[in-house]
């Protein structure tokens, strides 16, 4: 998700109007500012808002701003440029554009025309490449940590058994019949606990690694 790999964390503030979700005042002015800088690397305010942006978009929500959510951003952005290095220092093949066109026919379907299409990217002041790009960066990301932290993942039997036995409890309160049997059960709770140990071992790593690097907030500069 983070584009611009260079530059020093000292660089100059550039004046630029950042549409953050809504249109900009006439000869408004705001200071794009770096609001996180780790190691060499950078994260200006307006990639914090496009973040913003990006995920609106994707969720069919109204951009929030709120320095709240202006952190949330920041922990993505930081946590993609971190699985976007490893990838890089272990050499893992890119994947193709087309690997992302599943997602994008998903997302197109929500609009009628590609009129409604294009009238939505620019409210949030998108571009279709910019949101087919990003598609492209999850793709990667999600195979990246499957490979990382999922592949050859085993869970044991009782594992297995343990959640379907509170499956089991939630079924029969939600009235569901018949209820499956665990054999029938089995490969989707396989499914379900290895995406969860997977998750937590990549925040282990995640945790681990932001221990090695000097990352700062620069929040208040950007106020």
């Amino acid at each position: 998700m983070i584009r611009r790999r260079g530059g020093n964390r000292l660089a100059a503030a550039v004046v630029l109007c950042l549409a953050a979700g809504t249109l900009c005042p006439a000869r408004a002015e705001v200071i794009d500012c770096i609001a996180v800088a780790l190691d060499h690397q950078t994260i200006t305010l307006s990639q914090v808002f496009e973040d913003i942006r990006l995920t609106a978009f994707l969720n069919d929500q109204t951009p929030d701003t709120s320095p709240a959510e202006r952190k949330r951003a920041e922990e993505r952005l930081i946590q993609q440029w971190l699985l976007q290095r490893e990838m890089e220092l272990n050499h893992y093949p890119a994947p193709k554009p087309e690997d992302a066109q599943p997602l994008w026919v998903q997302l197109r379907a929500r609009f009628k025309t590609e009129g409604d299409l294009q009238a939505a990217l620019a409210r949030y002041h998108l571009t279709e490449s910019k949101v087919r790009h990003h598609l492209l960066e999850e793709v990667a990301t999600v195979h990246f940590i499957d490979y990382r932290f999922r592949s050859g993942l085993e869970v044991p039997d009782a594992d297995v058994e343990d959640y379907y036995q509170k499956r089991v409890v939630e079924w029969k309160q939600k009235g569901v019949t018949p209820i499956p049997t665990l054999e029938e059960s089995r490969a989707d709770i396989e499914e379900i606990l290895q995406k969860e140990r997977a998750n937590q071992a990549l925040d282990v790593w995640l945790a681990d690694v932001r221990t090695q690097m000097d990352i700062s907030y620069h929040e208040e500069a950007c106020r």
